[in-house]
C-alpha cells in the first residue's frame, strides 16, 4: 500500500490547504471532474488548472510526500 500525502515542512502552514485538497481528492466524482477536464496552459495556471496539476501529481507520486506549491501560489495571487 502506498501513502501519499502533501508536503507540509516547517513553517509552511500549508495544513488548511492539504487537508482541503485531500477532502477534494477523496470526493471521486469531484476527482474525476477536475482530472477529466482539458487544461487551457494558462500562465500563471488558474486554481483548476494548478489543482489538476497537483492530482495528477498525486496519482503518479513515486514519493511520499506532494508540495502543494504551485496551487498556494495561484491561491495567493486570487487576493
Amino acid at each position: 500500500v502506498r501513502h501519499v500525502g502533501l508536503a507540509n515542512g516547517t513553517g509552511d502552514n500549508n495544513c488548511f490547504l492539504n487537508s482541503t485538497v485531500q477532502c477534494l481528492w477523496h470526493m471521486r466524482p469531484f476527482r474525476r471532474a477536475v482530472c477529466g477536464a482539458g487544461g487551457h496552459g494558462c500562465r500563471p495556471p488558474c486554481v483548476s488548472c494548478a489543482l489538476r496539476q497537483l492530482f495528477g501529481t498525486y496519482r503518479a507520486a513515486e514519493q511520499s510526500q506532494i508540495p502543494p506549491t504551485a496551487l498556494r501560489q495561484t491561491l495567493a495571487l486570487l487576493y
